[in-house]
């Protein structure tokens, strides 16, 4: 066979194939775990009946087919929660934005 032997191959540094990708404990990224597991805790608590912990299993099925096309999938959703998921300011501006000050200081009796 043409080009399956070890020489034939590319070098590849393990340790930096490692490094750029997140932990993924069961092929689920670390962060997404912990969001669905979030999840799945705030429901066992709201509802008192530790039977929805079984919730978990196909919360995890799920994260993983989730996590195979993108493994960064995790810090995408944090992302957005950080930055546009939380922002006050929405509806007015058409977009996401830090400013915590009304977007007409007149219109809320701010400025006169």
């Amino acid at each position: 066979m043409h080009g399956t032997s070890p020489a034939d191959r590319p070098h590849r540094d393990t340790l930096f194939v490692a490094n750029t990708r997140p932990a993924a404990p069961g092929g689920v990224p670390l962060l997404l775990w912990m969001i669905g597991v979030g999840g799945v805790v705030a429901v066992v608590l709201a509802t008192m009946n530790p039977a929805w912990m079984l919730l978990l299993l196909p919360v995890w099925a799920f994260l993983k087919a989730k996590a195979s096309k993108d493994m960064h999938l995790g810090e995408i959703l944090l992302g957005w929660a950080l930055g546009a998921g939380r922002s006050a300011h929405r509806t007015l501006w058409g977009g996401s934005t830090a400013a915590p000050l009304p977007t007409n200081p007149r219109r809320f009796g701010i400025l006169r």
